[in-house]
């Protein structure tokens, strides 16, 4: 395994000599979608950046006008930005295609912040980055920002039936599934149900961020406790990990599926870091990532802005995640 750098963004970027950085963020409702690009900007690191503005399927005059805020203060900054519109279930192509028209055509810089950025588009667009475009790609950072605090009612409502995340199904595995790996989050929506259903053969391990302190903790236990109601969970199932090192989340998976020789289906529920692991885990090795993706979030879904990390990809052209 090689060391893959990871910190708080100026610590990281002080280990590149590099002032020409393209940025790929998403405008939403929540305060922290601005933090990433407003700190880049004020060290004058970005010269081009493109924010999804992503119009879910339900939304209200809430959301509106947050989003609103948001991208005022998005527009001032001196850095070359670019809104462009997108919805939430539109057909995959449109995000290759905006990819394309962003990207220059080789050894280009990136760093794509997935703070607010709905699994459903950062999936496919971290496979896309570091499968199809790799070979353009010199270097690749993955930015989160964590907020203050979470609503405290439901983040997000009335998902879609569990169906893989697109690119990431099981034709790109040769036999059936060994091993379900879940990330605890907040809310399970009927995960339960089909853990109890589905996948009785395989082995199942569930990844409990920790420590994450009250609130959060309570929440997670909840999540694993509808679980267990549906079918029981043994202790040794359970996977107590640092929410907040993708790299370290990243080999646990690695071990856990043999080295990678264990069929996987990955279930990303838990923290945007861990999911971010999963992710990268399913681009090099058999995993399919299913996932009931919600059509309406919250507009008040998170408070604040806690800190800004950046996790390293791609440096000098390699991968550091196969």
């Amino acid at each position: 395994m090689s060391f893959k750098p990871w910190g708080d963004l100026e610590s990281i970027l002080l280990k590149f000599d590099i002032q020409e950085w393209r940025y790929l963020g998403c405008l939403s409702t929540e305060q922290r979608c601005t933090a990433g690009i407003v700190k880049l900007c004020e060290l004058r690191k970005v010269t081009h950046a493109l924010f999804f503005n992503i119009t879910d399927p339900i939304t209200t005059p809430t959301h509106e006008k947050f989003v609103k805020s948001n991208s005022i203060i998005i527009e001032k900054l001196d850095c070359g930005v670019l809104i462009e519109n997108h919805t939430l279930l539109e057909p995959l192509n449109i995000i290759t295609n905006s990819l394309e028209n962003f990207l220059p055509s080789n050894d280009y810089n990136l760093i794509v912040d997935i703070s607010t950025l709905p699994k459903r588009f950062f999936f496919p667009i971290i496979k896309f980055l570091t499968k199809r475009y790799q070979a353009r790609i010199k270097n690749l950072l993955v930015l989160h920002t964590s907020p203050e605090e979470y609503a405290e009612n439901d983040l997000s409502t009335d998902p879609t039936p569990w169906a893989h995340i697109p690119t990431f199904d099981y034709s790109d595995t040769e036999s059936e599934v060994e091993v379900a790996i879940i990330g605890l989050g907040f809310m399970p929506f009927n995960l339960p149900d089909l853990l109890k259903d589905e996948f009785t053969s395989a082995d199942r391990r569930f990844l409990f961020p920790f420590p994450p302190g009250p609130p959060f903790y309570q929440r997670t236990w909840s999540f694993l406790e509808s679980i267990n109601h549906a079918r029981e969970i043994r202790s040794q199932e359970i996977k107590y990990i640092d929410s907040g090192n993708v790299a370290d989340t990243f080999d646990q998976i690695f071990n856990i599926c043999n080295k990678g020789r264990r069929n996987a289906l990955l279930a990303p529920y838990g923290p945007k870091t861990v999911s971010l692991a999963m992710c990268l885990y399913a681009c090099s090795y058999p995993a399919a990532v299913y996932y009931t993706q919600p059509t309406s979030y919250n507009p008040e879904y998170s408070k604040g802005i806690k800190d800004t990390m950046l996790y390293s990809i791609i440096i000098n052209h390699q991968n550091l995640y196969t």
